[in-house]
């Protein structure tokens, strides 16, 4: 993962541009099984001020994950735009969800695990098909009806005979 650090020795104040390509190679490093493939670019302006680093990223893109209905495969869109800010301090921590104190001796970051969070966080919950443009599920119609023949509809519930004849005895006593 070395192709994801950014360097911050010999960078004088002010802003920088990065950009990086998450790409297959990049989502198999990780142990998350959700994503499949992608091809994702991110674009990091790095702001450095005195005791103080900004990383805006934008990350743009597609990913491969598996449909929650249907099981296969499909492209879901990835568009997320985050802050990061690094302040310099005595040691390494977690401060909040985007400030991070980093040693003041720090000559680089690694930026993967960042980019790699922030891919997720701009998944959806519920990852389905997105509808065609007649407005029907992009999902597997075999995989559709075979839930269908499956399921049981509210009101519809098979009733156990067991509970009926309970039913009837509870009646005679009433």
């Amino acid at each position: 993962m070395e192709e994801y650090v950014v360097r911050l020795s010999g960078l004088e104040d002010g802003t920088h541009e990065f950009e990086f390509t998450l790409d297959d190679s990049f989502f198999a490093a990780f142990d998350y099984d959700e994503i499949k493939s992608g091809a994702v670019e991110a674009l990091v302006s790095l702001i450095k001020k005195p005791g103080l680093l900004t990383l805006d990223i934008h990350l743009k893109g597609m990913v491969s994950l598996v449909c929650d209905r249907c099981l296969e495969e499909y492209q879901q869109t990835v568009e997320k735009q985050e802050q990061l800010y690094l302040k310099y301090g005595d040691h390494a921590e977690e401060l909040e969800d985007n400030v991070v104190m980093i040693p003041g001796e720090t000559h680089e970051i690694r930026v993967a695990q960042y980019l790699f969070e922030f891919t997720v966080l701009s998944l959806p919950l519920k990852k389905v098909h997105p509808d065609r443009e007649d407005g029907s599920s992009g999902c597997n119609q075999n995989m559709l009806n075979k839930l269908n023949e499956h399921t049981i509809r509210k009101g519809e519930q098979e009733i156990d005979p067991r509970w009926n004849e309970l039913k009837k005895i509870i009646e005679k006593n009433n």
